[in-house]
């Protein structure tokens, strides 16, 4: 059928830092008798969570940040503007999926893909997604969410995420390109200011919006 690409997708969680390459340039005068490195470069961290179908399609962007509460309104505006629908910030001490976490995102997640581009147009058809096998993923109470919604959740084989993860062989590296070259072009205007989690979660966002349809597509068949 034309259409099924659409319904086979993947979900995975990547963690992404400000500084990710955690490279040092000092530049210092010779005659100084004492030169020190900065070292205090942001450490802000967040995990974002990916989902995309064998036909190119993103799903909705899940980000966890460290916290109580969002404190960038901002925010909002560029979800609603910009993000796929059911794009969401769940904020939670540690800034991880756990089983909380989990918990908590599951339910918008839910309606983000079903909200997808043709799945929208199928309320009746099941779709399948792909995840590795850590275990909040697969937790009884998100597991009946997910089928509530026509959503089956499928482990992969232990050890096989390498080969089998579709977002690990092409988005991935992607995302992490296009978020290096953002952090330098707002590392200037900056200065010496620090890139918090909530600037952050802008730049990933941006990144993200840069994966093109064929990488989704190049990856969702490259066992085929």
């Amino acid at each position: 059928m034309q259409v099924e690409d659409h319904f086979f997708g993947n979900l995975d969680e990547t963690c992404l830092m400000a500084n990710a390459d955690g490279s040092i340039r000092v530049i210092a005068s010779a005659s100084k008798k004492k030169t020190e490195q900065n070292t205090d470069d942001s450490r802000a961290s967040i995990t974002s969570l990916r989902v995309g179908t064998a036909a190119g399609t993103q799903g909705p962007f899940i980000f966890l940040a460290k916290g109580s509460r969002i404190d960038r309104p901002s925010l909002k505006n560029i979800f609603k503007e910009q993000c796929p629908s059911g794009s969401s910030i769940i904020v939670s001490p540690l800034a991880y999926v756990t089983d909380e976490a989990w918990l908590e995102l599951v339910p918008g997640f839910c309606k983000g893909i079903r909200d997808m581009p043709v799945v929208r147009d199928n309320p009746d058809w099941w779709m399948t997604l792909t995840c590795d096998g850590f275990s909040s993923h697969l937790l009884d109470e998100t597991q009946k969410i997910f089928s509530d919604h026509k959503i089956m959740v499928l482990k992969e084989e232990g050890d096989s995420s390498h080969v089998n993860q579709a977002y690990d062989q092409t988005v991935a590296r992607q995302d992490k390109a296009h978020m290096r070259h953002n952090i330098q072009l707002v590392r200037r205007p900056l200065g010496n200011k620090k890139i918090d989690q909530w600037t952050l979660i802008s730049i990933v966002i941006n990144a993200q919006l840069k994966v093109k349809k064929e990488d989704w597509i190049l990856c969702g068949h490259i066992n085929e």
